[in-house]
């Protein structure tokens, strides 16, 4: 068996994933909470899929670090101190246009559902409660995997963050 195939044949905790998301994943994850117990679990689940995360407490520090990364995907949780998620949002949105960025995907996080409009006119790509399984955080990317994969090929034709 070669080395692709024992790639492609990767299983991460019991989940099989195809090469390409592994691949993909591996560039990363923003994940932006602010409650320390949810940050860690989630961080924790994550990291057993094979998804190397990076974590922040607030909107904030997400906007500074989405102007530093590029990240395959971006989980937000909506009320946060410092900025919320729906601000944080519309300020990554605003500099990814004026850089002629291709958008990144956002996903919000948030125990109540009432934010699901806010959230979606802010530019969220999509809109889940907590709390989350390790099973719920698998299906959320395997559902955001082709979106992902789009944003992966357009990316490595960039010359980078501007």
């Amino acid at each position: 068996m070669n080395q692709l195939q024992i790639c492609a044949e990767e299983k991460v905790d019991g989940y099989s994933m195809t090469e390409s998301l592994i691949r993909h994943l591996r560039q990363g994850i923003l994940l932006v909470e602010d409650t320390y117990t949810i940050q860690v679990a989630l961080k924790m689940m994550l990291k057993r899929l094979g998804v190397k995360v990076d974590s922040v407490s607030n909107g904030k520090e997400a906007f500074e670090y989405v102007r530093q990364n590029q990240y395959a995907l971006i989980l937000m949780d909506i009320s946060m101190p410092v900025m919320d998620g729906i601000n944080s949002t519309l300020l990554i949105r605003e500099w990814e246009n004026e850089h002629e960025m291709e958008p990144s995907t956002i996903l919000a996080i948030t125990n109540c559902l009432n934010y699901e409009e806010k959230c979606l006119a802010a530019g969220m790509n999509d809109f889940f409660e907590k709390p989350m399984t390790q099973e719920h955080l698998k299906v959320i990317i395997e559902k955001w995997a082709p979106a992902l994969m789009t944003s992966e090929s357009n990316a490595s034709r960039s010359s980078g963050i501007k």
